[in-house]
């Protein structure tokens, strides 16, 4: 990237597929990015309703980290794009540069429409996934996901008050109960 600079001028096209992309990875509203960021965000603040504070804690610690990944995120593509597309050619061929194809045009319009489809799809898949979910939480819903493998009926009877303590945490006391054996 240190070699270009300057190529918005000699491909609008390509840079402002790459604009619209990059504002899509750093969560620019109303791009996709930022729908599925905000997901997550939504989730994390939820973890005030957990009644332990090492959850708790865990929980704005994964939020400090969504946040410094949002940050690390801009950072760079700010960057790329500032240095590639920004600028004066820092090279002869950045200084000859020219417009790729109209495949490569129409590849990259395409992309950046999904990112556009993907950023208005997750209210309405959310919303259809709302019944799976709540039959996952229903008695026995983790059961049928988990391997037989995971069961606790295969854990060492030595495991079984750490999962136990666990599963008290969590909410999920009758799936690891030891009388249920």
């Amino acid at each position: 990237m240190d070699r270009l600079g300057g190529l918005i001028h000699r491909m609008p096209w390509t840079g402002a597929f790459f604009l619209a992309d990059a504002l899509a990875i750093v969560a620019v509203p109303p791009l996709n990015g930022f729908s599925s960021e905000w997901l997550i965000v939504q989730n994390l603040l939820r973890g005030v309703e957990f009644a332990d504070v090492e959850v708790r804690g865990a929980f704005a610690v994964a939020g400090a980290l969504v946040a410094l990944t949002a940050g690390l995120a801009v950072t760079a593509f700010v960057r790329a794009f500032g240095m590639s597309f920004l600028g004066l050619p820092r090279t002869s061929q950045a200084h000859d540069a020219r417009e790729v194809r109209w495949a490569m045009r129409v590849g990259m319009g395409l992309l950046t429409a999904i990112c556009l489809i993907l950023a208005v799809i997750p209210t309405y898949i959310v919303n259809a996934l709302g019944p799976v979910v709540t039959e996952l939480h229903a008695p026995g819903g983790n059961q049928a996901l988990a391997p037989p493998f995971f069961a606790p009926q295969s854990l060492p009877r030595a495991l079984w008050p750490i999962f136990t303590t666990l599963a008290h945490r969590s909410g999920k006391a009758g799936f690891l109960a030891q009388d249920s054996y």
